[in-house]
């Protein structure tokens, strides 16, 4: 297990992987022996967590919470066994946080929250109780702030209507991530009606404009063979696509091309940024971006 966390530190997951597994597959064995042996079954919890980690740094999300399921699910027995160990209900705590966080990243939300609002129960329960309260109090504010992020990306990605109908000061917000999570479903149409919404909203600020260009862009990528995920463009490059797709193409570079210019002209400078973002990937060699980004050459 050590040389698994030195060598993960290093940057090596494969690496840290097999150590890991090596160590996983003796705890198993120690934990089989003995059912009742709390310790042997924390033991074996938190080499699921530490399999758990590491394929979540290689980028296997379903592995990495298959993994911290299985953690959970130990947990879970060893918290109800005793409720009164604080080490035993702040380890389903941090099974509960970490498989919230890898469905948060994936666009799971209504799924984050079942792991996120009982993980803050355990802990005002903890707090209550007098147990780590300087830890648990430090982790209750992080969980509290996940939810919160949950529930504002819920309204941002479900029904427009009630999108707009909440409005307010965070509607730019929402719009902005809409553009960016539906991106990932390579939900275009929506995509791009968020986007056109953002270049309508009053005042007229520089960054909602660049922002319904990033929208717009994004487009650009989807109907470029952009799967939503990867890098753009596509390692096979892009597919030299269907009339009508080409027809989109030719659209959405017009409109982010558009929305770009209109955030230059509103007063937005921050053209190192541009040059790097990959929601306007598609764009960057594009002669007619690049134009558009010579004040930073002229300064």
């Amino acid at each position: 297990g050590k040389l698994g966390d030195v060598t993960l530190q290093s940057g090596d997951t494969q690496a840290a992987f097999g150590f890991y597994q090596q160590s996983h597959e003796i705890l198993v064995k120690l934990a089989a022996a003995d059912p009742t042996a709390a310790q042997a079954q924390r033991d074996l919890s938190v080499s699921y967590e530490k399999l758990g980690d590491v394929t979540l740094q290689s980028g296997d999300t379903q592995a990495a919470l298959r993994y911290y399921q299985q953690g959970l699910d130990i947990r879970q027995k060893l918290a109800v066994a005793d409720p009164t160990a604080a080490q035993a209900q702040r380890d389903l705590m941090i099974s509960a946080l970490k498989i919230g966080d890898v469905l948060l990243a994936d666009g799971e939300f209504t799924k984050a929250l079942e792991q996120y609002r009982p993980g803050i129960a355990i802990l005002n329960r903890m707090i209550d109780d007098g147990k780590l309260v300087q830890q648990s109090t430090s982790d209750k504010e992080y969980l509290v702030g996940q939810v919160k992020t949950c529930e504002n990306l819920q309204i941002a990605t479900g029904e427009w209507n009630v999108l707009l109908e909440a409005g307010g000061d965070e509607l730019p917000n929402w719009l902005s991530n809409r553009c960016t999570w539906l991106a990932k479903k390579q939900r275009t149409a929506d995509v791009a009606q968020a986007a056109a919404h953002l270049q309508t909203l009053e005042p007229v600020t520089a960054d909602n404009l660049y922002n319904a260009a990033c929208g717009f862009g994004m487009c650009l990528k989807l109907v470029s063979g952009w799967d939503g995920q990867s890098d753009f463009p596509p390692k096979a490059g892009i597919p030299e696509g269907t009339p009508e797709e080409q027809a989109a193409r030719k659209e959405y570079r017009a409109k982010a091309l558009a929305a770009f210019h209109a955030a230059v002209a509103q007063g937005y400078e921050n053209f190192d940024h541009a040059r790097k973002d990959a929601d306007l990937a598609a764009l960057h060699g594009d002669a007619e971006f690049q134009a558009l980004l010579k004040p930073t050459a002229a300064k």
